[in-house]
């Protein structure tokens, strides 16, 4: 279980998956590090540390619910591997204006890692849980960073564990997680988009 702990007081490649466009193909942005203020809330999942950041829109809604959404996704983690993969981890909440209750995420290699994700600040925390975004992310930590030429098994693995984490967590059960997968298999068979191409030049067309 987490154990809470309430305090109020270069360039670098990130990546985020994008649903929706070209497909929920993997977009690398490369964008320069923000500065990191003080945490809004601290707790403990088995021996790692968690540090959670807000900006003044979401620190402004419920405590409990961005602590407990994130506290679940990261017990998720443990009840795969058997640890959390990080002795230290950021996540940092930014307030988005799209309608769902998780829009996307990315995670940065930095040190300590961080996790960031773009909610809606009034998500309830039913919402944010049925949402595999944010559990997508944090199936990222499951392996290091493979590396822009490999970032199609990166995202392939994430996108088979955010079902799965959901699964772990009692979010869904495993006939729901095995037909959200199945659709995702659907949509990426129906889209013209990636026809003649490895998954390599279809998740970076760029060759970055």
């Amino acid at each position: 279980m987490f154990s809470r702990s309430s305090s109020h007081g270069g360039s670098l490649v990130l990546t985020g998956y994008f649903p929706g466009l070209l497909s929920g193909i993997l977009l690398t942005v490369i964008l320069a590090a923000a500065p990191v203020g003080a945490a809004d809330r601290e707790f403990q999942v088995g021996n790692s540390h968690i540090e959670l950041h807000s900006d003044e829109r979401i620190a402004a809604a419920s405590d409990s619910i961005w602590e407990d959404w994130i506290g679940t996704a990261a017990e998720s983690l443990v009840n795969v591997g058997g640890r959390f993969p990080e002795s230290h981890l950021e996540v940092h909440l930014h307030a988005s204006r799209e309608r769902n209750p998780v829009a996307f995420g990315r995670v940065r290699r930095s040190d300590p890692v961080q996790v960031h994700l773009y909610v809606h600040p009034q998500a309830r925390l039913e919402s944010l849980l049925d949402d595999w975004r944010g559990f997508h992310e944090f199936a990222h930590l499951l392996l290091p960073f493979a590396g822009n030429d490999d970032i199609w098994f990166a995202e392939g693995l994430a996108a088979y564990y955010q079902h799965l984490l959901q699964v772990r967590a009692g979010v869904i059960d495993a006939d729901e997680a095995w037909r959200r997968m199945f659709a995702g298999f659907q949509r990426g068979l129906d889209d013209p988009s990636g026809r003649e191409q490895t998954l390599r030049e279809l998740i970076n067309p760029a060759g970055m």
